[in-house]
């Protein structure tokens, strides 16, 4: 049985998170208005982002994407008007440069699979595609795919935006996001469903470029395999969402891709809660991912809540109810991606008011790092990880442990008692060669609730 926390400690929204997330979300939060008054001011990310003038003045119809319904310069409006293309490599719809479209209750649809050309992005196989600047708004309606690497919708190129509210998308191809960003667009979605079905096809993906997508509301499901709900190599940012995959992690976040959650369900069911990973292709595009989850609830099914391997991660998490019925919370590990003696994991976790419930575990090529403050409680076993907690944290030991460092508060050690950890009778080791442990003068300690500190020497230490 699953070891459970003796106090409950209720989610409290932090002010930093929260101050963080506004502007995150600032586009998102302001799509009904931009879409019911379609000539207001255009979203601050637009502005950010715009292209320099002579992008849209070098473009052609020569060296535009395929697509049967193209605007490319001016203002447009459709009304309950219906797209579709059933050509390989050709989206139904396109607006690049200086093109402005705003569309009510579209039907969108597309059967046509990628061309060997495309860069299988399904970029340029889109149903709806913006490019080279192109701004689109829309609200209500539907927008489908059949093909293969076949996206829903996406964003392409710096300066492009894509403004979503009230609607769904449904692609059931393999490789077909639902909807994605990469070379710098911006994806806004605010109450939008996106259910996808094909494998490799994540319901929201920011491609190996970067890019940007923020969301309030909706959910997000994806059901074939390696499908994950979130597929970050840029910044992606929700609030208030529901996340599920059938068949894969819920998130995956590579290189120096970030995911913030506020007050969203995040579910995965194979592998991993959260994949945090750099890959051979991805190594030069920065080596330190971040997730930032503040309230909700996150559960993994199967396997450690979050995987870490051959990169660098930071972890916060506040407040958020999270399950892992493996018993692993973070796993840091070498694998097959990266240089061999050079590919570990190595993780930063900080919980703020947070019950963290499972075990912390890193091979030798890995580190794992662990604070908790502010009424944190960690109830577990840790195998060489440098924890930190501060007067009003604790750890509760659910079995033998090893301590690569140990930070704890003033006052929390009284004649040779440890007060802030609850042994239960177990044996945690710790580094006695490692700097961060020098205040412990290679003595042992006892714990509350039994159990005690010992010291090992270096060349022991590890396993």
């Amino acid at each position: 049985m699953k070891p459970r926390p003796t106090t409950h400690t209720p989610a409290v929204h932090s002010p930093i998170l929260r101050a963080g997330l506004a502007l995150a979300f600032s586009l998102a939060l302001a799509l009904p208005a931009q879409l019911e008054h379609p000539t207001a001011a255009a979203p601050a990310i637009a502005a950010a982002d715009s292209p320099a003038g002579e992008t849209a003045a070098a473009l052609s119809s020569a060296n535009l994407p395929a697509s049967n319904f193209t605007v490319d310069s001016g203002t447009r409006t459709e009304e309950s008007r219906a797209f579709t293309s059933d050509r390989d490599g050709v989206s139904a719809i396109l607006v690049a440069g200086s093109g402005d479209l705003t569309l009510a209750t579209p039907r969108i649809a597309t059967t046509g699979n990628a061309t060997p050309d495309d860069d299988r992005t399904g970029a340029h196989n889109s149903a709806m595609l913006a490019c080279a600047g192109g701004r689109i708004s829309v609200t209500g309606g539907s927008i489908t795919t059949s093909g293969r690497h076949a996206a829903g919708v996406f964003a392409s190129d710096r300066g492009s935006t894509i403004a979503l509210s009230n609607l769904r998308i449904d692609t059931t191809g393999s490789g077909s996001r639902g909807g994605a960003a990469g070379s710098g667009g911006a994806l806004a979605l605010h109450n939008v469903d996106i259910r996808t079905t094909g494998a490799h096809s994540p319901a929201l993906a920011i491609e190996r470029d970067g890019g940007s997508i923020a969301a309030t509301g909706g959910t997000f499901g994806t059901e074939g395999t390696d499908a994950p709900a979130l597929h970050a190599q840029g910044a992606i940012a929700l609030a208030g969402a529901s996340l599920k995959s059938a068949d894969s992690a819920a998130a995956v976040i590579e290189g120096s891709g970030s995911i913030e959650l506020k007050d969203c369900t995040l579910a995965g069911q194979k592998i991993c809660g959260a994949l945090i990973f750099r890959d051979a292709n991805t190594e030069t595009r920065g080596r330190h991912g971040a997730f930032t989850m503040e309230g909700g609830t996150f559960s993994a099914l199967d396997g450690p809540l979050f995987l870490v391997t051959n990169t660098r991660s930071t972890i916060r998490l506040t407040g958020v109810t999270l399950e892992a019925p493996s018993g692993i919370l973070v796993d840091a590990i070498a694998d097959r991606r990266g240089r061999k003696d050079r590919n570990g994991g190595h993780v930063a976790l900080f919980a703020t008011r947070q019950i963290l419930i499972g075990d912390m575990r890193c091979d030798g090529s890995s580190s794992v790092s662990a604070t908790l403050r502010q009424n944190s409680m960690l109830v577990g076993a840790l195998d060489h990880v440098a924890l930190a907690l501060d007067a009003s944290s604790t750890w509760e030991v659910r079995g033998d442990s090893a301590l690569t460092g140990l930070t704890i508060a003033p006052g929390t050690v009284s004649k040779g008692t440890i007060s802030c950890i609850v042994g239960n009778g177990h044996t945690i080791g710790y580094d006695a060669g490692d700097p961060l442990n020098r205040w412990l003068g290679s003595t042992t300690y006892a714990l509350a609730g039994g159990g005690q500190l010992v010291p090992i020497e270096r060349p022991l230490f590890r396993k």
